[in-house]
């Protein structure tokens, strides 16, 4: 995510046979990360797993120096000596407080109607996979929101939409933090419920496994097949 700060190492012990350690982002562990951890523990019960919080700048930095072997990151991976293949998409919500008209009405909200509201923004530096594609996607839909705060995480986002200072385009996946007090709104490709309104076609959030080329840990290659297949 966006995207997300890092903390200490956590290890999930599961016995002997090998070690592998794993950074993800923060809001991908609420998502697909989390369903391959389960996957993981359950198949390769004997393997210990490490696992680091990053954004994918330093999950990059991290696989390139050797401090970790396996990571999901937002594409595209474009350093040298990384493998990469994208293992899940999702949509874009938009969270709103709960108390807002485009939550109440009940409806899908086209992209055209953030047009001048208070938006909360992706950092343009430590989430610019997130930054482009709003930025992207409010620029095709002819909508210039005012950008009240830039953050990098996307619980914080969430936070800053609770508390009132702005509406925020976030992954599906964030809805399973349940904030209090934040709805979380389709966002429509037609133009509903003001027909005027521009047809913009939504783009997906894509997550990225990447991993050194190369790599001689058989536990890596190991959880490599629990990934969804190129293509797939």
């Amino acid at each position: 995510l966006a995207e997300e700060g890092s903390f200490a190492v956590r290890g999930i012990p599961t016995g002997a046979g090998g070690t592998l350690t794993v950074g993800f982002t923060a809001v991908s562990v609420h998502g697909y990360v989390r369903s391959f951890l389960r996957r993981i523990t359950e198949e390769l019960p004997h393997l210990d797993l490490e696992l680091r919080e990053l954004v994918t700048a330093d999950q990059v930095e991290a696989i390139a120096a050797g401090d970790i072997e396996l990571g999901f990151v937002r594409p595209p991976v474009t350093r040298a000596g990384l493998v990469s293949r994208v293992v899940h998409a999702e949509r874009l919500v938009l969270a709103a407080p709960a108390e807002d008209p485009l939550a109440r009405r009940g409806q899908p909200a086209a992209v055209a109607e953030l047009d001048g509201r208070a938006l909360v923004m992706y950092s343009p530096v430590e989430s610019r996979y997130f930054y482009e594609l709003v930025l992207g996607l409010t620029a095709r839909a002819r909508a210039r929101p005012g950008y009240v705060q830039y953050v990098s995480q996307v619980h914080t986002m969430l936070a800053l939409v609770q508390a009132g200072i702005g509406l925020a385009v976030v992954p599906e996946s964030a809805t399973a933090l349940h904030p209090d007090g934040v709805a979380f709104i389709d966002l429509a490709d037609a133009a509903a419920p003001a027909a005027e309104l521009p047809v913009v076609e939504l783009p997906v959030v894509e997550l990225a496994a990447t991993w050194p080329e190369g790599a001689d840990n058989p536990a890596l290659a190991r959880a490599i097949d629990l990934l969804p297949g190129p293509g797939s």
